[in-house]
């Protein structure tokens, strides 16, 4: 009896986040209330990742992608509809990327891209969304709020692209720092010598 049940933990996250949504449906704000009841299930979702075994049989790669895409895709749309299109990506990007990261580790690559040209597609994709949340947000006159929800979106994607290059590629994205140069002003951080 002291086996860990992650199914029943998505089971819970399921049905937690779907009357959260509901409920946002019927009273409030379908999108803000999808973006919390999204993070909802990912909590539970997360959990049961974690601690089971072979997380790929609990949720299956390839339909998670696809129900994430498919969710995603319809609230990229409801959010176009209600003239929201940038909270829209951000929730779509919110429900997709984690189940595109975590198809990405537990099956086989569904994209005909090579993980450098994806991170660079991404990295441009960020720029652009970035740019036309201030181009939008500034022919509307909301530009905090427009462009914060790109930026949002934004960071999201690049860093999504920037995670699926290091779970893809054989080759480690370059560091910058100098690592013999860090040790040595560690050490006379140690002696004393200060940072210099």
């Amino acid at each position: 009896m002291s086996r860990r049940v992650p199914e029943a933990a998505v089971l819970v996250g399921v049905v937690l986040s779907l009357s959260f949504a509901l409920y946002g449906v019927l009273f409030g704000d379908p999108l803000s209330t999808t973006l919390v009841s999204v993070l909802v299930l990912y909590v539970f979702v997360g959990y049961a990742v974690r601690v089971d075994d072979d997380p790929a049989a609990t949720l299956v790669p390839d339909p998670t992608l696809a129900a994430a895409t498919l969710a995603g895709g319809l609230v990229f749309a409801y959010g176009l509809a209600t003239f929201r299109p940038f909270l829209g990506l951000l929730i779509a990007l919110v429900l997709v990327v984690p189940a595109a990261l975590f198809h990405a580790t537990h099956a086989e690559s569904v994209t005909p891209l090579s993980p450098d040209a994806t991170l660079a597609l991404a990295a441009g994709a960020g720029v652009a969304l970035l740019l036309a949340g201030v181009v939008i947000g500034r022919a509307t006159g909301d530009l905090a709020g427009t462009t914060s929800t790109a930026a949002f979106a934004a960071s999201l994607l690049v860093l999504g692209g920037a995670e699926y290059h290091t779970r893809r590629a054989t080759a480690r994205l370059p560091r910058r720092v100098d690592r013999e140069r860090v040790r040595r002003r560690r050490r006379r951080r140690q002696d004393g010598g200060g940072w210099f």
